[in-house]
């Protein structure tokens, strides 16, 4: 994210993992984000590096398992 390049989607093992937890250790780390938190999926938004995080809680594995996610993308 620092480096501003995208990523794609990168799973994550475990399902529903703790959101929550992260959001606040990023506020503690940098200051002027915002983020939404849909239930279904999470948009933080960085303004001053001109990034977004998307963490998706509803992914699908190449093998339709379910499985969390998350993406880098330039805003």
């Amino acid at each position: 994210m620092l480096e501003g390049r995208a990523t794609g989607p990168v799973l994550v093992p475990s399902v529903g993992a703790d959101a929550a937890s992260f959001l606040m250790d990023v506020a503690d780390l940098i200051p002027g984000w915002a983020h939404d938190d849909q239930g279904e999926y999470i948009r933080i938004k960085f303004p001053a590096l001109g990034v977004q995080i998307v963490i998706s809680n509803e992914a699908l594995t190449p093998e339709s398992k379910g499985s969390s996610s998350y993406s880098v993308q330039c805003i």
